[in-house]
């Protein structure tokens, strides 16, 4: 029986490079590694601005609220903490451009469902705003329907463990073949990709036209309505939605219940200015995506060349300086 004990290992020869080049390659990854994570954060950011400025036009209607008091009106009891910590900023609070406060409403109303909503804003059924489409799988048993260059294919697996909010392609393609012979859909660039079962939640916005299997509900933005609104009013509705979910075996969201949940939505003038202040930074975040994709390649690239000396270290140390050019 073949067996591998620590005197063999001890005495298999090395090549070792010299303390100098060791200490160029530790430097090449090194700023490799220091440029992702400098995207990562950048991304981080941008990513939470968003969502800050989401969360405070459409959630906690501070424009509305700043108004109203400006204004002197009554301020709903459900609403008076809200109105507190908006008093509290003072100074420290950033005005919106005249432009801009002028499209939000200074009162409130009631809607029973939901409760007080800003004057003027809508309670509507998400199929209102956005079609929802399902998805389907071309037949295993046919080669034909699959390819490695073809149509954008997804599967929930494809968003397990993506840290990114836009997505291109999944794992695999599908052929025109395959796309018409199976229940997908080929929709938009812009889509709001929806895992609906095992699991629910997944979400991304499609970077290009793509189809999903049976496994998504993916959000097609109407008219008017933009894909980063959308994206963040499915995220911020994402219990109401669980709550949707039905099933013995695995709990899955119909697109039917989809459809008809109700949402707020404000004016199309304000969901314009929204996208005003939130479209350079998705242009952003998806430059900085693509940065780290192409940067975390070349490092897993170099570094087994490196160590083995299949290629120098000059060689390396040019190509990352093309890699930080992307």
């Amino acid at each position: 029986m073949p067996n591998l004990n620590t005197g063999i290992l001890s005495n298999i020869p090395l090549s070792i490079p010299s303390a100098d080049t060791q200490r160029r390659i530790a430097h090449i990854l090194g700023s490799l590694d220091d440029k992702i994570a400098l995207n990562r954060q950048q991304n981080a950011t941008l990513e939470a601005m968003a969502q800050a400025l989401f969360r405070s036009w459409f959630v906690d209607f501070d424009p509305v609220l700043d108004k109203a008091l400006a204004a002197g009106h009554d301020i709903p009891e459900p609403l008076q903490a809200k109105a507190q910590r908006r008093l509290a900023l003072g100074d420290q609070s950033k005005p919106l451009p005249p432009e801009v406060a002028g499209l939000f409403p200074d009162r409130f109303v009631y809607v029973e469902e939901v409760g007080w909503v800003p004057e003027g804003w809508v309670f509507l059924e998400t199929q209102k705003i956005a079609d929802v489409v399902g998805g389907g799988t071309p037949s295993r048993k046919v080669d034909e329907y699959f390819t490695e260059d073809g149509i954008a294919w997804l599967s929930p697996k494809d968003l397990s463990g993506y840290e990114w909010k836009f997505i291109s392609r999944g794992a695999t393609d599908i052929t025109s073949l395959g796309l018409a012979k199976s229940s997908a859909k080929l929709m938009p660039k812009g889509t709001v990709l929806f895992s609906s079962r095992a699991p629910i939640g997944y979400l991304a916005i499609a970077e290009n036209e793509v189809t999903t299997n049976q496994g998504f509900k993916s959000l097609v933005p109407k008219e008017g309505i933009p894909s980063e609104f959308l994206f963040h009013l499915v995220k911020a509705n994402i219990k109401r939605i669980y709550a949707l979910a039905s099933g013995s075996t695995f709990k899955e969201v119909s697109g039917s219940s989809l459809k008809s949940l109700k949402v707020v939505c404000p004016p199309i003038a304000i969901l314009k200015a929204f996208e005003g202040f939130t479209k350079q930074g998705s242009k952003k975040q998806l430059v900085l995506q693509k940065e780290v994709i192409c940067l975390s390649n070349l490092r897993n690239t170099l570094l087994p060349k490196l160590i083995s000396g299949e290629l120098r270290v000059p060689a390396a140390e040019s190509l990352v300086e093309k890699g930080n050019d992307v």
